[in-house]
């Protein structure tokens, strides 16, 4: 709740100006970051040095000042759309440098999902409108998603297809939830077991992959099934329901907000969003953005 009101009562400040001094922050803390690992071996880590050593894509991808790689990679997401707005092409004459070193970025940092809603979103509008800049985008699309794939595969080795995206640590988790449930009854299932109680009463009862120590604050690999066994499906719903509802007030030629809503589903359902609030500002900045019906700000 502190950041929505933070959000909404500072709404009037936010422009186009933080956006971008916002992504030069994010790219240069990010490179540095990279560059320190690249050169010297040495992991600028928030965490244990373990967390950063082990064999894994954690270790050898772009994060910057963020704990791991995916909360970099939603955050510069969310403030790409912003900064960007609903014009492609007029952004990348005004700063194509930014922009430029700006998907290095991402290519450097590797996670997958959000650089494709950002090329899906921007490439179905201007496939009917530019060919050529749909044309550029799906290029950048296809190579990065070789890049992506090739540097999982050297990672994850024996694994392949659907392996490659975590499957296990989410989908798996998933499943044990929903037989939990199965076996708690109706009322769970409609209500949860109460706000908070993953980290207790789920790892006690063995539904995480992650961790089998019971810790209060303690989120899971995603949300849905953390918000599932929480809340169960009337809490679920309303989520969604608040979702679908900011999605129709939307104007249409605002594309980039639908954009940004369909970024923060995507982080709902593979990444804990309420372990790190870094990206919650912009979610509630589109929301507020959407109710005021002034997206000329962007």
């Amino acid at each position: 709740m502190n950041v929505f009101f933070f959000v909404k009562k500072n709404f009037h400040l936010i422009n186009e100006t933080v956006f971008k001094q916002f992504q030069i922050i994010l790219i240069i803390t990010g490179l540095i970051q990279f560059f320190v690992f690249l050169f010297f071996d040495h992991q600028i880590n928030f965490l244990d040095t373990d967390h950063y050593s082990k064999v894994s894509s954690v270790a050898i991808r772009l994060r910057g000042f963020f704990i791991e790689p995916n909360w970099y990679a939603i955050a510069i997401s969310f403030n790409t759309f912003l900064l960007i707005g609903k014009n492609l092409s007029a952004f990348i004459k005004k700063h194509l440098t930014l922009f430029i070193v700006t998907i290095l970025v991402m290519l450097l940092n590797g996670t997958f999902g959000t650089l494709i809603i950002l090329l899906a979103v921007y490439g179905y509008k201007y496939l009917k409108k530019n060919f050529v800049i749909a044309f550029f985008l799906l290029i950048i699309g296809a190579l990065t998603i070789n890049y992506i794939l090739e540097g999982r595969a050297s990672i994850k080795k024996g694994k392949s297809g659907i392996e490659l995206f975590n499957y296990g640590s989410r989908v798996r988790p998933f499943q044990k939830v929903v037989d939990y449930l199965n076996e708690q009854g109706n009322w769970k299932w409609m209500f949860g077991e109460g706000l908070g109680s993953w980290g207790t009463l789920g790892i006690e009862n063995k539904l995480s992959v992650l961790r089998f120590e019971a810790d209060p604050k303690f989120r899971d690999s995603s949300e849905l099934h953390v918000f599932l066994f929480e809340l169960g499906l009337v809490g679920t719903l309303v989520f969604f329901l608040d979702f679908l509802t900011i999605w129709f007030k939307g104007n249409r030629e605002d594309f980039h907000l639908r954009g940004a809503l369909l970024l923060f589903v995507a982080a709902f359902l593979l990444y804990p969003i309420f372990k790190f609030w870094m990206y919650m500002p912009y979610y509630f900045y589109v929301r507020e953005s959407i109710i005021k019906s002034k997206p000329e700000r962007i």
